[in-house]
């Protein structure tokens, strides 16, 4: 028997965010999985259940649900990454 994470809540602005977000057509990819999967958290579904329904790992369902409890919406992007500096700007 799998342990019930604990129910996570979210603001109404916060909940519209994150339903624009999974609807989008013109955000990335890995920004609307994020959005799904925290959605999926708020419903109170269970990780396994989650993540066979966004085709991903429980890690990954447990990785964004805790970057969404530390952070809320901020906490859905990309973290900085490691390596060299970029040698050229936006121009």
């Amino acid at each position: 028997m799998s342990r019930k994470a604990p129910q996570i809540t979210c603001s109404e602005q916060e909940r519209k965010v994150l339903e624009r977000l999974a609807a989008s057509r013109t955000e990335s990819r890995q920004m609307v999985e994020r959005a799904r999967i925290i959605l999926h958290c708020l419903s109170g579904k269970q990780i396994q259940d989650i993540a066979k329904e966004c085709q991903t790992r429980a890690n990954t369902v447990i990785k964004w649900r805790n970057r969404f409890i530390i952070n809320r919406i901020a906490g859905l992007a990309d973290a900085p990454r490691p390596g060299a500096k970029k040698k050229y700007g936006a121009d």
